[in-house]
């Protein structure tokens, strides 16, 4: 267990946990975690460019079996099919399934969403995604020992 006894290293461990906080609320397509997630894509995106010079998008997403607004951490070709997949199936009135295996990611549009479900979306605070942007690459940064 981390403790401080002065004003620094206090507002450091502080810093430190809501930037643990932050990063157990991504998803990532981009590494390819399994499974299936079920919500709603909500808010605009937002789009860096990563060390490597690729493309990364985060969106909030909200996890209809969790009751819990994440970010959805994705490539630039899997947002490409999340937007295609947009223009037929509006992303703010359905509800989508994404799979995700190790080689593939599917999308597909899943309901409508209903009246009881809208208001339990909107009673949720979105993330920042610009935050949530500054911990990915202040966390990328500390683990190769630099720091901003």
């Amino acid at each position: 267990m981390k403790t401080a006894n002065n004003w620094t290293g206090t507002k450091e461990l502080i810093k430190e946990k809501r930037d643990k906080e932050s990063q157990d609320n991504i998803i990532s397509c981009v590494n390819k975690q399994k499974g299936i997630k079920t919500g709603v894509f909500l808010g605009e995106p937002f789009a860096y460019e990563e060390e490597n010079g690729e493309l990364a998008i985060l969106l909030n997403f909200f996890i209809t079996d969790e009751d819990a607004i994440k970010v959805l951490k994705v490539d630039s070709k899997i947002f490409s099919e999340i937007a295609y997949i947009r223009d037929r199936f509006p992303t703010e009135k359905w509800i989508f399934d994404i799979k995700m295996s190790k080689n593939n990611f599917a999308i597909l549009p899943r309901l409508e969403i209903k009246a009881d479900m809208e208001a339990k979306i909107e009673s949720k605070s979105q993330h920042d995604l610009y935050e949530t942007y500054l911990v990915l690459v202040n966390g990328a940064e500390n683990e190769k020992g630099t720091t901003k």
